[in-house]
């Protein structure tokens, strides 16, 4: 049990999600249950898009125009027009939307459709830096684009930020999201390293690379998950006991 999602991201093979507050009443306690990568990729509703990811989503109000089989065009708040890669056919026209987007998923420049925002401040992590610029209309929450660490942009200055449309979250406006069509692939970090014994066995799984390395009989084994988050750049590892024969 941990209240940080980092943790729970980077050592979890599957995460509860419990819900709080007045959701308990309304949807139940379960927000949602499943891989880390599953809550990260297609989060249930806008509390599980927020609570997954450092930073958090951004997520910017408007309204559906158009939906169509491949794709749905939204226009926000503040007057741009957007292209999303999700079903949205169950909701109307004029129905009220919230787009959402990760910090990790936006672009600097204007080669794909963007966003124009004046910058707030940034924080630079070396790796990268994080933008933080002015959010949607009234709102006290910045819109935070992940960027390279070389990047640096002044104060006041007006940045475009692009948001690839296979990227893009949609939510209904009680919260749920809406299906989408494109989500990245997780590409397996493959690793040879022999065990106590000078034997591996591997496994495939969906997450990643694991090996098991055979000790005795019955007895725990070690095994080691090794996968790569491509959209991150980033590769994890976690670390685990089994018990099972060795076949």
């Amino acid at each position: 049990v941990t209240h940080d999602q980092v943790e729970a991201m980077t050592l979890a093979d599957r995460i509860l999600l419990l819900n709080t507050g007045e959701a308990v009443a309304r949807d139940g306690s379960v927000a949602q249950c499943g891989t880390p990568l599953e809550l990260y990729h297609r989060p249930r509703n806008l509390f599980v898009a927020g609570f997954i990811g450092s930073p958090k989503m951004n997520f910017l109000p408007g309204t559906l125009v158009s939906s169509a089989p491949d794709h749905a065009m939204v226009r926000l708040s503040s007057g741009e027009t957007l292209r999303a890669a999700v079903d949205a056919r169950r909701l109307q026209p004029g129905a009220p939307v919230t787009l959402g987007v990760r910090p990790e998923h936006t672009q600097l420049g204007s080669a794909v459709q963007h966003i124009v925002r004046p910058l707030q401040w940034q924080e630079r992590l070396g790796e990268s830096t994080f933008l933080y610029m002015e959010g949607a209309d009234g709102s006290i929450e910045s819109l935070v684009a992940k960027a390279p660490g070389h990047a640096h942009a002044s104060t006041g200055h007006r940045l475009a930020i692009g948001l690839p449309a296979d990227t893009l979250h949609l939510f209904d406006a009680q919260g749920l999201a809406l299906t989408r069509l494109h989500i990245a692939a997780v590409h397996p970090v493959v690793a040879n390293r022999p065990g106590p014994t000078g034997r591996v066995q591997r496994q495939l799984l969906a997450r990643g690379q694991v090996l098991n390395h055979p000790v005795q009989g019955y007895k725990p084994r070690l095994f080691r998950v090794v996968y790569q988050r491509p959209e991150l750049g980033q590769i994890l590892v976690g670390l685990g006991l089994a018990a099972y024969p060795w076949n």
